[in-house]
Order: structure tokens, then sequence, then C-alpha cells
């Protein structure tokens, strides 16, 4: 999909960021392709700017807002484009992680997954 999209889009695609897979790595292969270089999106260089530009406390309130505006919107049976399984404890998430590696898991379905 990546190739097609700069192959037809070429010098015009401006951008191109993407976050990686625990299933699939053969995107990261060298495709040698027209357009912008492909950016690997990484969470905790993005934090680090964030926490430099804001201070962690606002980075934290900030994400914890955002977290919850996006989990009571998903929760609304309304909206329907995705199902939330809510779990609790590290023996859930260690479940849940095994399951999600070993390909198990629905498009449809958000898991969140409380620790204490």
């Amino acid at each position: 999909m990546r190739a097609r999209v700069h192959q037809h889009f070429g010098a015009s695609l401006v951008y191109d960021c993407y976050a990686g897979s625990a299933q699939n790595t053969a995107f990261l292969r060298d495709l040698h392709l027209p357009g912008p270089k492909p950016e690997f999106y990484f969470a905790p260089v993005q934090i680090r700017k964030r926490n430099a530009d804001w201070g962690p406390h606002e980075v934290n309130r900030r994400f914890n807002a955002a977290q919850r505006a996006f989990i009571d919107h998903a929760r609304e049976p309304g909206n329907g484009w995705l199902s939330l399984i809510q779990e609790r404890g590290f023996g859930a998430a260690q479940e849940r992680i095994a399951r999600l590696v070993a390909g198990g898991g629905e498009p449809r379905e958000g898991y969140v997954v409380e620790l204490g």
C-alpha cells in the first residue's frame, strides 16, 4: 500500500509517517520510494518533546483528558464503530498481549486493561 501511494503521488506527497507492527515487519524494508522518506513514529520521542514543550504535569493532564474523551465517545453504543473490552489486572494484561501477538483480536474491538 505504501509503495502504491508513493508511486501515485510521487513528489506531491509531502509526508509519510508509520507506526510499527508486532506481526508484520515487511513494511520496514527499503523500497526506494519516490517522494518523502517514510518516518517511523515512536511515542517515547514525541513524549520527550512534549515534556520539554509543556512539562510532564501538563503532558499527563492533556493525555488523560484526551484519553477519557475518546473512551467516553467510544463507549456510546450509538457510535458503533468500536466495542470496548475492559479487563483488570496484570494477568489479564499478559493474556491480552499474548493473544494479540498470536494474531488474536478483532479490528472492531478496543482493549482497556486496568492494572491497579
